[in-house]
């Protein structure tokens, strides 16, 4: 007779394995409405960011047709992005939900690339714990809803990385190079997604991995070849622009250079970047547990795993490390948006420790180590990471948080651009300071003469110079407009508060003046 019994355990297991993949999928379709519920109040919630302005101006003259192909416009970013901010305004008004699109879908692509990266790496239930973590981190909440290039970049990166941990060589230097051609500092990603290309070991027809005569080189070659590609064609397409010189030379003159940041200024800059990944959680409590367990699981973690989960461990942490002294040490801004590349890393990273640090307590409690696809388990660290970021996730969704765009800065903004649309004649001179790249979008193809003044006494110098133009200057409230009004006195000049716009709160936010004189002597 056929002992049947024995056979039994098969079936329960692929059902079990059918159930757990469906139970995967169902979770991450959770995770993405989630993440677009948590994200979509800050479609109209404030007004742009400067950066923010000038690239939603930049691609409103692309999709008007004033300037299609960005042919005359003097653009500091590559142009992918730029190209699918235009897009967006060809199909929908050009208002700033409209612009804020193109993000909100990045988000929802970099929740599902974390899963499929921490899934490569590991298995489903770290790259699923890792989606969760990226969906309510108050940091990704807050680049959501915004129009920098850096979503779109992460998005690329991450795509680069998964194709590069699957051995994907020329996939992923054609990410590594849309991610490039996104935004110019996507390379300081290059070591991590090469690492993780060697270390997937040679693909079918290469020699295996402990074969002496395997080579990285035809690898690398195959990557740099994909990448090679998109930089050229980007590098092609602007040079056949009119506008020169190119948008690296004006990306580089913005920014000011960079060097190593001077020893004096340390201190302040490490507390800057410390400040901002404190944000990756916006807890203090939950920041110090994946600080201790990322560094256990490093220490002693993983020995009862295969070499590879650990060499990624290293890997990933390491470049984090890497990425982070870095940023510190040389003199990148301390900028918020320039570490939102690295959290689906830590996601990652802090989901491989939890499932460590719990399986871990089980073992000591002497019940033995659990399975390593144990449902329970998962669900287990998934409710943990729900319960514990949800309530920073919602003070995320209503602007709760220092990060992504403006938050009230600017608030009044658009109320400026109606009155001076409705009131202000055509042809009337806007003297402005730190607003031209806001006056770009919100007053685009106004007929006003915008003008730049860098002091008081230039400002008051251009204004008598134009005695037959109705003029006006807009005056922030983070402005202090007497040392304006001693200078125009000075010069015979006068001037009325014509508009006051206001935040939600009900401050001043800006106040529109209007010049007139000089006075006849």
């Amino acid at each position: 007779m056929v002992d049947i019994g024995k056979h039994r355990p098969a079936i329960p297991a692929a059902r079990w394995e059918q159930a757990s993949s469906v139970a995967v999928w169902v979770a991450l379709a959770m995770l993405l409405v989630a993440a677009l519920w948590l994200r979509l109040p800050g479609l109209t919630a404030e007004r742009f960011h400067e950066d923010e302005a000038i690239y939603s101006a930049w691609a409103w003259g692309a999709a008007s047709g004033q300037d299609a192909g960005f042919d005359h416009t003097a653009i500091d970013k590559p142009p992918i992005f730029l190209s699918m901010l235009a897009l967006s305004f060809r199909v929908a008004p050009p208002v700033e939900a409209t612009a804020r699109w193109p993000n909100m879908i990045a988000a929802l692509l970099i929740v599902v690339l974390t899963y499929r990266l921490g899934r490569r790496l590991y298995n489903r239930r770290t790259g699923l714990v890792a989606a969760i973590f990226v969906t309510l981190s108050p940091f990704t909440i807050s680049f959501g809803p915004t129009v920098f290039t850096d979503p779109w970049m992460v998005v690329f990166i991450l795509g680069s990385l998964e194709a590069a941990a699957g051995g994907f060589a020329e996939g992923a230097g054609l990410a590594a190079g849309l991610a490039t051609m996104t935004k110019p500092t996507a390379p300081l990603f290059l070591p991590l997604i090469i690492a993780l290309l060697l270390a997937a070991g040679p693909q079918p027809g290469q020699h295996e991995a402990g074969d002496s005569t395997f080579s990285w080189w035809p690898t690398v070659r195959r990557f740099l070849l994909g990448f090679g590609i998109v930089i050229a064609l980007g590098l092609a397409w602007d040079a056949t622009r009119h506008q020169r010189p190119g948008f690296l030379f004006h990306g580089a003159e913005g920014y000011g250079g960079l060097s190593l940041a001077r020893t004096v200024d340390w201190g302040e800059r490490l507390g800057g970047w410390l400040t901002w990944l404190g944000y990756f959680t916006a807890s203090r409590w939950l920041n110090l547990l994946a600080a201790l367990g990322i560094g256990s699981l490093l220490v002693a973690g993983g020995r009862h795993e295969n070499k590879r989960f650990r060499l990624f461990d290293r890997l990933l942490a390491g470049f984090v490390l890497l990425y982070l002294l870095t940023q510190w040490l040389f003199t990148f801004h301390v900028w918020d948006r320039y570490l939102l590349g690295l959290v689906p890393l830590v996601a990652i990273l802090f989901a491989r420790a939890t499932f460590w640090l719990l399986g871990a307590g089980i073992a000591r409690m002497g019940r033995g180590r659990p399975r390593p696809h144990s449902m329970g388990y998962a669900v287990v660290v998934a409710l943990f990471f729900v319960a514990a970021m949800t309530p920073q996730a919602l003070r995320a969704a209503q602007g709760g948080y220092p990060l992504g765009g403006d938050h009230g800065a600017y608030q009044g903004i658009d109320q400026v651009a109606t009155f001076l649309r409705q009131e202000a004649p055509a042809g009337s001179i806007i003297f402005h300071y730190r607003l031209r790249r806001h006056f770009a979008y919100y007053l685009f193809g106004a007929p006003f003469d915008f003008r730049w003044y860098s002091t008081p006494q230039s400002l008051a110098t251009q204004a008598a110079a134009s005695p037959a133009q109705t003029r006006y200057t807009v005056i922030p409230s983070w402005r202090d407009f007497g040392p304006l009004a001693a200078q125009l006195a000075a010069g015979g000049l006068r001037w009325q508060v014509v508009y006051r716009a206001h935040r939600r709160d009900g401050s001043v936010s800006f106040t529109i003046y209007r010049i007139t004189g000089p006075l006849s002597r």
